[in-house]
């Protein structure tokens, strides 16, 4: 049977970040301008704050600036975002030139096979990716025998205690970033060209990673390890396809896709330019073990390099005041334009307005003052559940047997009720 990899279009995305210095001394920030992978394109810069300032790198084109105590910088792009899915089977060891992309460059190889500080390749990686995809005849059977292992032997574990590669392979616990840090270690390790990618899930704005690989001849190919950890948990096989629109089947998270993230960055350990000025950190100051022991996260780097840049990566020149989120990572807001935005409203408001329902029904039980005319709000129940399932099937989000599950509750409670019309009338 021939292989086709399908591209569709899911919806267009806003994606708006902004920063503030409330440090009382100048801060220098930098960021990647998002560049198109295999589930995002035409993207459309619609301004960049003045303060910032662009230098050429790879893979992404750099922004940087220096803000002052008090300044704010902000960016503001448009997004399109694809679905990926195989019709047929998966890829075979038969090489058919199906959609795929440009070829790599020796440069883009090259990179894509180095080692770094989170994905590091050496002997040690070398051995148990070997071991790991023993009895692998083609490079496709060993990118599944890694997405099998990890997949299988990993656990998730927010926040995770260490982040890289060499620690998630010998404790086994991390989040979505020490999942894709390992997959990509493990593949470069064999030759396989492989990249993580840091970004968000587009409804929500919840940040994640996960991995792209190149497997000709379909090109970059995405691989989401730790989603599909996750909804090996029945709980989260039933209620993440419905929170991120994921696919709830394990083995629908390798080279498929359900178009709902944005990456910011293609890549842990990206140089940074201008070059960052490492000072002495603090005293006090808390370490974080990313990828080696003791790092001082914003005083100092990999070798010139960011750890990751989710979405950017920020350098201080003495001891900051403010340590939260927003202070280190700025705030994003991601935007789903047209119909599709509209739909989640809908989704959202007609999930909180039949939760409402239902608490209001069940207190009318207990609380005698609380009368309604008869099957008001078991009818205004049902009607709000008819708008999620219905706005759910149009985002494509949901595990299909929970939303046949609630079509089958909100058919009886309709039934239910006219039957006791009926018999009254």
């Amino acid at each position: 049977m021939k292989q086709t990899l399908e591209r569709s279009f899911t919806k267009r995305c806003r994606w708006i970040w902004s920063f503030t210095n409330r440090q009382s001394d100048t801060v220098r920030y930098w960021l990647p301008q998002p560049i198109e992978t295999s589930t995002q394109g035409n993207i459309t810069c619609h301004g960049v704050s003045s303060l910032l300032q662009s230098r050429s790198s790879f893979p992404h084109d750099l922004l940087w600036a220096d803000v002052d105590p008090g300044d704010t910088i902000t960016i503001n792009y448009e997004i399109d975002l694809y679905r990926l899915s195989w019709k047929g089977k998966s890829p075979s060891k038969e090489k058919e030139t199906v959609n795929i992309l440009s070829p790599l460059s020796e440069k883009e190889r090259d990179f894509y096979l180095r080692s770094t500080v989170m994905s590091p390749v050496n002997e040690d990686m070398r051995q148990k990716a070997k071991k790991l995809t023993a009895g692998a005849k083609t490079e496709w059977e060993k990118i599944q025998k890694i997405y099998t292992h990890i997949v299988s032997h990993m656990n998730y574990q927010y926040p995770p205690k260490q982040r890289g590669a060499s620690f998630m392979s010998e404790t086994r616990r991390g989040d979505c970033g020490e999942f894709s840090l390992l997959f990509t270690s493990y593949c470069r390790s064999l030759g396989i060209p492989a990249r993580t990618l840091f970004g968000a899930w587009a409804n929500e704005a919840g940040p994640h990673a996960w991995n792209e690989v190149y497997y000709e001849p379909f090109g970059w190919l995405p691989v989401d390890t730790s989603i599909a950890n996750n909804v090996k948990k029945l709980h989260n096989r039933l209620f993440l396809p419905f929170q991120m629109g994921v696919n709830g089947s394990p083995n629908r998270h390798i080279g498929e896709s359900e178009g709902n993230r944005i990456a910011f960055s293609v890549d842990a350990n990206l140089e940074l330019t201008p070059s960052f000025e490492e000072v002495k950190p603090p005293e006090d100051y808390p370490d974080f073990p990313f990828g080696v022991e003791n790092f001082y996260y914003g005083f100092q780097t990999h070798d010139g390099t960011a750890p990751y840049l989710q979405p950017g990566y920020i350098q201080f020149n003495q001891e900051p005041e403010k340590m939260k989120l927003p202070d280190i990572l700025g705030n994003s807001n991601i935007q789903e334009n047209g119909i599709i935005g509209k739909l989640r409203l809908l989704k959202q408001s007609s999930f909180i307005l039949f939760l409402l329902v239902l608490f209001t029904e069940i207190a009318a039980r207990f609380i005698p003052l609380m009368t309604f005319p008869p099957y008001v709000l078991s009818a205004a129940g049902s009607f709000f559940l008819c708008l999620y399932v219905f706005a759910s099937l149009l985002r494509r989000e949901g595990n299909r047997i929970l939303l046949s599950i609630l079509i089958l509750v909100v058919t009886f409670f309709f039934i239910d009720q006219l039957v006791l019309l009926t018999g009254e009338t």
